[in-house]
């Protein structure tokens, strides 16, 4: 009696930060974990629903190695190349060595810093990509030489590569009101500069929204609306809520169509699987891209259920699971005559 091989299993591959550091986490019952930055971040919403799979670790003292017994596709966790480069170019060569699928194929990945991106989508018509630089500054001075030498003009954002969320992140508004870059913990880290664009709108109120992409299809996640520029979910005016449940209902009929163009642009030039853009819609029709990448934080709902992204977000986690489980439909998969001819077509709701 023979028994018969086992099936072929996914694998998610981690990927260790380039200075092996983890943020330790404590729980209500005093448990001590830790979360790795720089990850696609669906994980913890996602585990008990998701296929049995295993898990592979790869960074700083992580030796490259295929995963076994018998791996049927890769899924790269790896969402940000500038705080695991190490890890996502072991990735890399992963893919390489196995020729297997790949989920947000490492390459991706890597197009997606912040300089990368915007030289990428920078002749895109429908696409205002501010210009972004990367530099080293020995102090305020050198920053603000090194920026007017690439041409980046004021007023302009700076931030440490790798940081999100508004960490490290000032904005200069002129050569000489460099008090702001104090804040910023550099210490000789690389730096992104990028020039801001002014974009309230006509009743002065500032309007982010965060799409996201899963294969081919385009959902809303959220519309961010308040009186500050920089903003974020604590930053939400307290009278929006309104506004926001009508731009959710409405984003498939009334906004999607208006992005089509744009949005097909931006998938026939970044080649991942699943990713957000943060964006603003200008009134010349314009998308106005202030991050696209796979790092952001898509399926953690902030407040207590029932809310109006309880919905948003259950159709992103379900069409996620269902790429996933799909190898066949990635980016990155054996090439045959079939795929190798396929185009992109227009993104769906």
């Amino acid at each position: 009696m023979t028994t018969p091989a086992s099936a072929p299993t996914p694998v998610l591959i981690r990927g260790v930060p380039d200075d092996s550091r983890v943020q330790l986490t404590v729980d209500a019952a005093g448990n001590i974990g830790y979360a790795m930055p720089g990850t696609a971040s669906f994980l913890t919403q996602l585990r008990t629903r998701m296929a049995p799979h295993a898990q592979l670790t790869l960074g700083p003292g992580f030796p490259v190695r295929i995963p076994g017994p018998r791996p049927g596709c890769l899924i790269n966790y790896i969402a940000d190349a500038d705080q695991a480069r190490l890890a996502n170019d072991a990735a890399e060569a992963l893919v390489d060595a196995t020729g297997l699928p790949c989920f947000n194929h490492p390459a991706a990945v890597r197009a997606t810093t912040r300089d990368a991106l915007a030289r990428l989508l920078a002749d895109v018509p429908d696409i205002d990509m501010p210009r972004t630089v990367r530099i080293r500054a020995r102090n305020p001075a050198d920053l603000v030489a090194q920026a007017l030498d690439a041409g980046i003009a004021f007023p302009l954002l700076v931030r440490v590569a790798g940081d999100h969320g508004g960490v490290s992140l000032a904005r200069l508004d002129s050569a000489e009101a460099l008090d702001p870059l104090h804040g910023i913990p550099w210490g000789g880290r690389e730096l992104y500069v990028t020039e801001f664009r002014e974009f309230a709108d006509a009743d002065g109120r500032y309007r982010k929204m965060r799409l996201v992409v899963v294969g081919k299809r385009v959902f809303i996640r959220h519309l961010a609306i308040g009186d500050q520029w920089l903003l974020h979910a604590d930053r939400r005016g307290p009278d929006e809520i309104d506004e926001e449940q009508a731009f959710l209902a409405g984003f498939n009929a009334n906004v999607l169509p208006r992005l089509r163009r744009a949005l097909v642009a931006v998938m026939q030039r970044v080649h991942l699987d699943y990713y957000g853009i943060d964006c603003s819609l200008r009134p010349d029709g314009r998308l106005l891209v202030f991050e696209l990448n796979a790092c952001m934080n898509i399926l953690h709902n902030s407040r207590p259920s029932p809310n109006m992204w309880d919905a948003p977000i259950a159709a992103i986690s379900n069409a996620l699971l269902a790429l996933l489980a799909t190898p066949g439909a990635w980016h990155h998969r054996p090439a045959t005559p079939a795929t190798q001819a396929s185009a992109t077509p227009a993104p769906s709701p």
